[in-house]
């Protein structure tokens, strides 16, 4: 219930903003610069504002929203996924390193114990066994 709440809100949210630049964009594609054709050879197309205010007129709002809550819901969204790839190589010596040391500690670790007992198993081979004293 709240998680449709949550999305209702979200969807509402992304829509409002949107629809701001469509309204923007509506307002900018009738200014006499994006009409006339001088004005437009003027401004070029690397500066222009008219080409970016009708694509913003190409898709509705609603529709814009929508393809932006799914890309924020997608796991690999915004290129999410690409980014743990990288770091996860720019990581990957820094984690070899710390599973090397910490298998290393433990052969170190168990290689100890094993050799105590083996210690101890011949030292009490080899030694006279012991009569147990029983308290009279």
């Amino acid at each position: 219930m709240f998680y449709f709440l949550a999305t209702v809100f979200n969807l509402y949210r992304i829509y409002n903003s949107l629809k701001e630049d469509y309204d923007l964009a509506a307002i900018v594609v009738k200014l006499p610069e994006c009409t006339g054709r001088q004005a437009s050879a003027i401004i070029g197309s690397k500066y222009d504002k008219c080409k970016l205010a009708k694509e913003t007129l190409s898709e509705p709002p609603w529709l814009r929203a929508v393809m932006a809550w799914v890309e924020d819901n997608y796991i690999c969204g915004h290129g999410f996924c690409s980014k743990i790839g990288v770091d996860f190589v720019q990581k990957l010596p820094y984690m070899l390193v710390a599973v090397f040391g910490i298998l290393f500690t433990v052969w170190l670790l168990s290689g100890r114990s094993v050799n105590s007992l083996r210690n101890k198993e011949r030292e009490d081979f080899y030694s006279l066994p012991l009569k147990k004293l029983k308290d009279y």
